[in-house]
């Protein structure tokens, strides 16, 4: 079974991409305070729980944005 990527920033799509790693693409997943989450999470759940996948890397940007920006409500919400 192969990895998969949900990851809708170029920096981390690109470490992906250079280990071969398919990248899936989540509809309104941004990068940024408003990714649409459960869409992530749903797809996510869809695909480690098929047979094609074994392990799933799920980046979630949002929080490391909150921590840059020094922002303790963004980072626990």
């Amino acid at each position: 079974m192969k990895p998969f990527m949900i990851a809708p920033t170029a920096i981390i799509r690109g470490t992906g991409i250079t280990f071969g790693i398919p990248i899936i693409d989540v509809e309104g997943t941004t990068g940024y305070y408003n990714s649409n989450l459960n869409n992530k999470a749903e797809e996510a759940i869809k695909r480690i729980t098929s047979e094609e996948y074994g392990f799933g890397f799920i980046h979630i940007k949002a929080v490391d944005d909150a921590g840059h920006d020094k922002n303790i409500e963004k980072k626990v919400e």
